[in-house]
């Protein structure tokens, strides 16, 4: 029964952390297939310059050199360094190239007043004021993210037929030697730092998902009946669940079969000890 459960949990965290570097890979190649670090640092900038129409500052910013350096030609960055960024606004304001942007102005005449003059001052409380800018933009992208991932993982449940309910019942019903490779698997990932979870380990290790000739969502009930809206519900409710629990995150869900694998094994040494006392006497 212990096996049955613990088989079952460990198979779910295995799931939801193949799925995860799924999300993850996705989400890493959506984003810089649309630069979205880059687009989000430009709607920070035109914020924090208040130049929403674009009326030159942040286009003059783009164009100084120590910022354009930062990207290939043609493109924007991604990042850039508090320094680089209170160096170059301190060069535009010192040749007078921001000094018509008059709404803007006001920010800077109060970081100079705060810095007493002292070039060395504004330029710190300009980085000051760079780095609680992007600390908020941080968030907005983490939340943009968390929605693409949640969506990314929603596509990959459904596409894989990657079902959590489906899969703890098949595990927790399963013969237990395939409980007991699960629980070694789980065991292999937590020890050899080089070792992957892919789909190919949930292949291996023979949980049920993706779609197959053989395979039904409704078994054999007719469409629209009530037990063919109820097994698509849960179903439905099963991908789901795989797809919020890989928005959490891989590295969320390592620690847990981290956490897991140890308890376990810290679990099993009174048992082995009194094993070996048994046997040795």
């Amino acid at each position: 029964m212990l096996l049955s459960i613990a088989s079952a949990a460990i198979s779910l965290i295995i799931v939801f952390l193949v799925v995860s570097l799924l999300c993850t890979t996705a989400q890493e190649f959506v984003a810089g297939l649309f630069s979205m670090r880059a687009r989000t640092l430009e709607a920070t900038l035109e914020k924090m310059l208040d130049d929403d129409e674009r009326t030159g500052l942040v286009d003059q910013l783009y164009a100084h050199p120590l910022i354009k350096s930062l990207a290939p030609s043609g493109r924007l960055p991604s990042y850039i360094p508090k320094d680089q960024f209170a160096l170059a606004i301190h060069d535009m304001l010192t040749r007078g190239r921001a000094l018509q942007v008059g709404n803007v102005l006001p920010v800077f005449r109060i970081l100079m007043k705060e810095a007493g003059g002292d070039e060395v001052a504004f330029k710190k409380s300009v980085e000051t004021w760079f780095d609680a800018s992007m600390e908020r933009a941080g968030g907005w992208y983490k939340r943009q993210t968390q929605r693409i991932v949640l969506t990314l993982g929603l596509v990959i449940a459904i596409g894989f037929n990657i079902d959590a309910m489906r899969i703890a019942t098949a595990v927790a019903s399963a013969p237990p030697a395939m409980q007991t490779d699960v629980v070694a698997e789980a065991r292999r990932l937590v020890e050899q730092t080089n070792a992957q979870a892919n789909l190919d380990t949930l292949t291996r290790l023979q949980i049920p998902f993706g779609w197959t000739k053989d395979y039904r969502v409704a078994g054999d009930a007719g469409p629209w009946t009530s037990a063919w809206l109820a097994a698509w519900i849960v179903a439905f409710a099963g991908w789901a669940m795989t797809a919020l629990a890989a928005s959490l995150g891989s590295q969320f869900w390592f620690g847990i079969l981290v956490r897991f694998v140890n308890i376990r094994s810290a679990g099993n040494k009174p048992e082995e000890t009194d094993a070996a006392k048994a046997k040795a006497g």
